[in-house]
């Protein structure tokens, strides 16, 4: 998780990630499932973020994790096979009240308790196997028809169908878009985000029949959003992810397989900052609210892993004043940039900058059209990978250094062609047929069809 936020060329995809794990938060408690939160988010929520919310709503609903926090697997149907034959059992509502309350219609959202009640019927039969993963138990199930929200769902025979089915339509209600679209808003613009931007976000999740990459689009695209507003302050995990991102850390020197390191110098400081790993507060996720990461203590935390962590992960410190540019970019304010050039270490003056004021925020949106998003995203969905693009916005931008990347689909020309070794002493005696190549550096050649590419390098 700090790995991925600080080495991560896809800074959009990671705020989106922690943005819907958040959403539909599943907990370990006890025994093996603390450790089952991150494999949780990399299988039921990672793969959609760019997709449908159906598909999310789906896998979420099908986690042993989820099933195991919200008690699901222990829910058996008054009428179902397995109460006629052991006259044992008895329905949750956890799951349904969840999924209706916090995951689709919203806090007062278009629902009453009749409907929570046939969706906790049509629920039953979802379940686990600590060993074999998610399984559907047709005789804990409910028999139906079930209705909700006026639909009716199910029939004489339970199956898995009918609840795919019900969770289908709640993702394409048109009052799921609101509350979503409120959510993205929060977590990316701020606490109080103007209603126009949130409004146009529920539009377009309504017209796309719940596509998340472009109600995403249709954030970027608004000028509200992206105006020079204050964010959220960091979570602790972004904090940390972010001064590591802007510190340059190699993948090597993280504590990733050092679980004792790792609690002392990350683990333990997340914990004081307020964010135990794999720990959120209950379904609703983290807060965003600024007073609830912003206490005396918790804020004492943050300046005393800035002023004391960092040495230890990096042995040599860049100088206070470049970092301060390349963790802080265009937001970097004349106080900071003074205090990281009068400071009397580089320890000190990188602590400073990360106990400064604007990198306890996310920064701002920067401006965005739809051509520049467009262009600079993978194939994910609605083109939503839009790494570069965004990482600015959510975390510390890293140093870049000079790469030519050329993709050649073209069978003729292999990669040792296109870009011959010219250092190689061998290379003329295995490779005579080689044209003259253009020089990128003393080693490495251009070839000569590839010529317009050299302007792109030179630059």
């Amino acid at each position: 998780m700090l790995m991925r936020r600080a080495l991560t060329g896809d800074g959009l995809r990671e705020r989106l990630a922690a943005l819907w794990a958040d959403h539909f938060t599943a907990r370990g408690i006890d025994g093996i499932w603390p450790g089952a939160q991150l494999p949780y988010i990399e299988t039921a929520i990672r793969p959609h973020v760019g997709g449908k919310i159906s598909h999310m709503l789906r896998a979420v609903a099908m986690q042993p994790l989820m099933l195991r926090y919200l008690d699901q697997g222990k829910s058996v149907g008054p009428n179902s096979a397995r109460v006629q034959k052991k006259g044992v059992g008895g329905l949750n509502e956890n799951l349904a009240r969840e999924v209706l309350e916090l995951h689709t219609l919203g806090a007062g959202g278009p629902y009453g308790q009749n409907d929570v009640q046939a969706l906790a019927k049509l629920l039953t039969g979802l379940s686990y196997d600590v060993k074999r993963g998610f399984s559907y138990r047709r005789s804990f199930a409910e028999p139906g028809p079930h209705v909700m929200l006026g639909q009716p769902f199910g029939g004489s025979v339970p199956g898995l169908s009918h609840i795919t089915d019900a969770l289908d339509m709640l993702a394409r209600h048109p009052a799921t878009g609101a509350p979503l679209a409120r959510n993205m808003a929060v977590h990316f613009v701020g606490a109080t985000p103007d209603p126009d931007p949130t409004r146009a976000m529920a539009t377009r999740y309504a017209q796309t029949g719940g596509d998340l990459a472009a109600m995403t689009l249709a954030m970027l695209e608004h000028p509200v959003a992206r105006a020079n507003g204050q964010g959220n302050v960091r979570r602790p995990v972004d904090f940390i992810g972010a001064a590591q991102r802007a510190l340059d850390l190699a993948p090597q020197v993280m504590p990733g397989d050092n679980l004792r390191q790792m609690r002392a110098l990350l683990l333990g400081p997340m914990e004081l900052m307020g964010q135990p790993l794999d720990a959120p507060p209950g379904p609703d996720g983290w807060p965003e609210t600024d007073a609830e990461w912003i206490t005396p203590q918790r804020l004492a935390a943050r300046l005393g892993w800035a002023m004391t962590v960092l040495s230890q992960l990096r042995r040599t410190l860049p100088h206070p004043q470049d970092f301060a540019q390349t963790a802080l970019g265009r937001a970097l304010p004349k106080p900071v940039r003074h205090a990281a050039a009068r400071a009397e270490t580089r320890a000190e003056g990188i602590g400073l900058v990360l106990a400064s004021p604007a990198f306890q925020r996310v920064c701002a949106m920067s401006a965005v059209n739809r051509r520049h998003f467009l262009a600079r995203s993978a194939a994910l969905g609605c083109s939503l990978a839009a790494s570069p693009l965004i990482t600015p916005v959510t975390l510390a931008s890293a140093p870049v250094d000079a790469r030519l990347v050329v993709i050649i689909l073209r069978g003729a020309m292999d990669g040792l062609a296109a870009l011959p070794p010219l250092g190689d002493p061998d290379l003329a005696a295995l490779r005579p047929e080689f044209e003259q190549p253009l020089h990128l550096t003393e080693f490495y050649g251009l070839h000569p069809s590839l010529s317009p590419l050299m302007p792109l390098w030179q630059k």
